[in-house]
């Protein structure tokens, strides 16, 4: 009933605005920075979905700027190009693979796993493969995607992240609004948990890759270091110009 197409309403200590007129939401969106912030919305999401520490955060906005720069020169023009062949080229490799015919999951690849993909016979008993379709590509494509950014050694190497990963994403509002430890919001829990999962995966990925920038012998599970992106690999050179621990790189 309320007619003037926005309200505001506090919700975990935090005051949160509901725009429910189209044509208001634009008019918003176009304010000057000063009024809607892009900055301090980056930042509150490091410290409430990416558990950012307020020392952590500190040291994180010393090198925010130079971070956000390399990203965004990494993600356009020939930067770009170079970052897409590499997924064409890695897709290249294993499209003939998305589906495999392999009825026994330890001969099965990962995203097939994730799919539960299984060989049936139909009535004409004909032999098909049968799966859950949005989980076989989304994994297909988030494990091609991610070796051209992150190398081949972290796909290999994390082949269960993937389940973690859409989790944490299903929960990042919830997150994003502080929902606290306590309440019983099973989507933010679980979330938390991913989280710590992924954290775990991406500390191990920066503590072997430090080793690698500085001439010493990585873990066994990380030898092809050569694969990641110039993305990474520059992003990376600024968290080590900055000290930032591993902590926050991760």
């Amino acid at each position: 009933r309320y007619t003037q197409g926005i309200f505001s309403i506090r919700l975990f200590q935090s005051i949160h605005s509901f725009i429910f007129r189209p044509s208001l939401a634009a008019k918003l969106l176009e304010l000057p920075e000063s009024v809607a912030d892009k900055e301090y919305v980056a930042r509150r999401l490091m410290a409430t979905n990416f558990r950012l520490s307020k020392k952590d955060l500190e040291a994180y906005d010393k090198a925010a700027s130079e971070v956000h720069q390399v990203t965004k020169q990494y993600l356009s023009s020939s930067h770009l190009d170079s970052l897409v062949k590499a997924n064409v080229r890695d897709l290249d490799d294993v499209a003939a693979q998305l589906v495999s015919f392999n009825s026994y999951q330890t001969d099965q690849m990962d995203w097939e796993k994730l799919a539960d993909a299984d060989v049936v016979e139909t009535e004409t008993k004909e032999r098909v493969m049968e799966a859950d379709f949005l989980e076989l590509v989304r994994n297909f494509v988030a494990r091609s995607a991610t070796a051209s950014v992150f190398g081949t050694d972290f796909v290999e190497n994390f082949d269960d992240i993937w389940p973690h990963l859409w989790v944490f994403n299903d929960g990042f509002l919830s997150l994003a609004m502080g929902v606290p430890l306590w309440a019983p919001l099973p989507t933010s829990q679980r979330a938390r948990i991913a989280l710590r999962r992924l954290n775990a995966f991406m500390r191990e990925f920066h503590e072997d890759l430090d080793k690698f920038l500085n001439n010493e012998e990585p873990g066994a599970r990380w030898q092809d270091f050569h694969t990641i992106s110039p993305l990474v690999r520059k992003r990376t050179e600024v968290f080590r110009k900055h000290n930032l621990s591993i902590d926050v790189r991760a």
